[in-house]
C-alpha cells in the first residue's frame, strides 16, 4: 500500500502555507482539512503514453504546484519559471433544506449525454460548464480503500471516468489533491464527510446506539456504513443521517476555472486547450463491496434487510451531492 508525502512538520507555531490568524475550525470548513495536514506545495509530473511511430520521448508535463490557503487559489510552475492559475479549490456547504422536491422537477442546466469524460471537458463548447466526477470523498480515486494513488502518473492505467477526468485536467490539481487527501496515514486530509460523520456518530450515541458497529466511518475516503441489527436501529441511522444531511453537514469538494490542459482522449498528448471548466468531486457508496460488505447479523435482520438499508444510505448522499453540484448559483 503506497504512502502519501510528508506534511508540514508536527508541533507548535505556523506550518507552511498558514497564516497566522487561522483556526483549526475555518480548515475544516473551507478545505475539509486539520490545521497542521495541508500540504501547500509540491511536485507534479505526468508523461503522455508514447506514441509506436514517434521519434524522441513522450511529451511531459511537470513542475511544482502551490496552494494559497488564504484565498484557496493553485498554481503551477514548470521549467519556463513562470506560474499559472490553477484554478481555487473549496469545499462548498451542500445546503439541501428539506428533501421532498418531486422527481419530475425540470433541471434546464442539466444535459445527459453519450460521450467521453476527457473529450467533453477539452471541448471549447463545454467552457465554464460543471462537470461532476466520480471520485472518493477525500477528492481521491483509489482502486479500492485498501490500495492508494500517490501519483497522477497512477491514474493513466485506471480508465473509468474519475481519473480520466482528473488527467484531462492541468495534472498539478490532482497531485494537490493526492497529496493531500484523506488517508489511514494522514487522517486529518481532506475528507468531505468529516463533519457528517461526527455529527450523525454523535446523534446516534445520544440514542442509545452506542456500539462501534452502529457508526459511520470514511476509511481512505470510502464510507463505511453501520451494521445495524433490526429494523429499528436501521431506522434511527437513516433518520439521524437524513436530518444532519439537511442541517448541511456534508461538505462538496470543487475545484473552480480549471484549465483542460492535461492528457487527450489517446493519452499519448497534452491538450492545447485555452478555456477552463469547473470540477465537482462527488463519492458513490459502496453497497456490498469494499468497507461494506454483507452478511447476516441477526435473525431479525438479515441480508437482504441489510442491502436495502445500504441501498437507502447510498440514495441519500448520491442525491445530496448531485443536488449539490446542479443547484443554482444563484440560490
Amino acid at each position: 500500500m503506497a504512502k502519501g508525502p510528508k506534511g508540514p512538520p508536527k508541533g507548535k507555531g505556523k506550518g507552511p502555507g498558514y497564516p497566522s490568524e487561522a483556526e483549526p475550525e475555518e480548515f475544516l470548513e473551507r478545505y475539509c482539512l486539520g490545521r497542521r495536514s495541508l500540504v501547500p506545495s509540491g511536485s507534479y509530473r505526468l508523461a503522455a503514453h508514447p506514441k509506436k511511430s514517434a521519434d524522441g520521448p513522450p511529451p511531459v508535463c511537470e513542475g511544482e504546484y502551490y496552494f494559497d490557503v488564504a484565498t484557496g487559489k493553485l498554481q503551477a510552475q514548470d521549467s519556463s519559471a513562470e506560474k499559472m492559475e490553477i484554478g481555487s479549490f473549496s469545499a462548498e456547504v451542500v445546503n439541501l433544506g428539506p428533501m421532498e422536491r418531486p422527481g419530475d422537477l425540470a433541471l434546464p442546466v442539466v444535459k445527459v449525454c453519450a460521450s467521453e469524460v476527457m473529450r467533453e471537458m477539452q471541448n471549447p463548447e463545454n467552457a465554464n460548464a460543471f462537470f461532476v466526477l466520480p471520485s472518493q470523498l477525500n477528492g481521491a480515486e483509489f482502486p479500492s480503500h485498501c490500495s492508494i494513488v500517490a501519483s497522477v502518473e497512477e491514474y493513466k492505467y485506471d480508465h473509468t471516468g474519475g481519473p480520466c477526468a482528473q488527467l484531462a485536467a492541468h495534472p498539478a490539481l490532482a497531485q494537490f489533491l493526492l497529496h493531500n487527501a484523506a488517508t489511514h496515514s494522514k487522517p486529518a486530509g481532506i475528507n468531505a464527510a468529516r463533519q457528517l460523520v461526527s455529527s450523525v456518530n454523535a446523534s446516534l450515541l445520544n440514542a442509545g446506539l452506542t456500539s462501534k458497529k452502529h457508526t459511520f466511518d470514511v476509511v481512505n475516503g470510502y464510507l463505511k456504513m453501520p451494521v445495524p441489527e433490526s429494523d429499528e436501529a436501521a431506522s434511527s441511522v437513516l433518520a439521524a443521517l437524513s436530518v444532519q444531511l439537511q442541517a448541511a453537514q456534508l461538505r462538496l469538494l470543487v475545484a473552480s476555472e480549471v484549465p483542460v490542459l492535461g492528457l487527450t482522449p489517446s493519452k499519448t498528448s497534452f491538450s492545447q486547450a485555452t478555456h477552463r471548466v469547473n470540477l465537482v468531486y462527488a463519492s458513490a457508496v459502496p453497497i456490498n463491496a469494499y468497507v461494506n460488505g454483507i452478511g447476516a447479523v441477526s435473525k431479525g435482520f438479515g441480508d437482504l434487510q441489510l442491502q436495502e438499508f445500504q441501498r437507502k444510505v447510498a440514495e441519500l448522499f448520491l442525491v445530496a451531492q448531485h443536488l449539490g453540484g446542479t443547484a443554482d448559483p444563484d440560490h
